[in-house]
């Protein structure tokens, strides 16, 4: 204790030596401390501006009982409509996990109390790798979710674990968001290239004509002579 008021006299000494005045010492602290409410208050009104237009949703799944088919919902229950960046879903069988996106319903506006559902059929995907029958309970789905408010200022991920039957929030853009769309405009660059550089050609099957020439009329048409019929005179 002794140490540490040796250290501040030191360096009260020091503010006011060359001719300083304890004046000039007690402003500069009455500043810092000034100037650090300043910020705790920015920074509390900053957070209660975040909490107001952050997204704020629910996500609801359904599993079928042997098959990896079923349905989720997303619905927003906040105050403030938000845009949907990503939508990712994962199932579990096992130690295979399989996953699908959503990209038609990305960069879709949800408004408040509103939601959107859709149902996923991954049978066909395990039947490739080799499953056939499913046990009972044995499929376990999970949904992502990234949402952004309207300014894209407060981008959250919602996660749903159907296993633990939890709901997830995180700040921030997951890594595979960050990598996709750091990758799309150079997609769409390579691509508007090459089609400029070599066009897609195409081709369009030909319909068959039809036929136009009429048939025969019946006084056209030949046949047997009528035995009924005499020869002129």
């Amino acid at each position: 204790m002794h140490t540490l008021d040796n250290h501040w006299i030191r360096l009260f000494a020091w503010f006011i030596k060359d001719g300083a005045s304890r004046a000039t010492f007690c402003l500069v602290v009455i500043t810092a401390w000034y100037a650090y409410l300043t910020a705790r208050m920015a920074k509390a009104m900053a957070n209660q501006t975040r909490a107001i237009v952050q997204p704020i949703l629910t996500i609801e799944i359904a599993v079928d009982s042997f098959f990896p088919t079923g349905r989720f919902e997303i619905k927003n229950v906040g105050t403030q409509p938000f845009i949907i960046l990503d939508i990712r879903l994962e199932c579990h069988i096992e130690s295979v996990v399989t996953d699908d996106d959503f990209l038609m319903y990305e960069r879709h506006i949800l408004p408040p109390d509103e939601s959107i559902a859709f149902r996923f059929d991954l049978r066909e995907r395990y039947e490739a790798k080799g499953f056939r029958v499913y046990a009972e309970g044995g499929v376990v789905a999970n949904v992502t979710v990234v949402v952004a408010d309207l300014s894209e200022q407060t981008i959250q991920t919602y996660r749903n674990f159907t296993h633990w039957k939890t709901l997830r929030m995180d700040k921030g853009l997951p890594w595979r968001v960050r990598r996709k769309n750091w990758i799309a405009p150079w997609k769409q660059w390579y691509w508007r290239i090459r089609y400029k550089v070599k066009p897609p050609v195409l081709t369009i099957p030909e319909t068959p004509k039809p036929n136009t020439q009429s048939s025969a009329s019946v006084k056209e048409k030949s046949g047997p002579p009528d035995n009924d019929s005499t020869d002129a005179q």
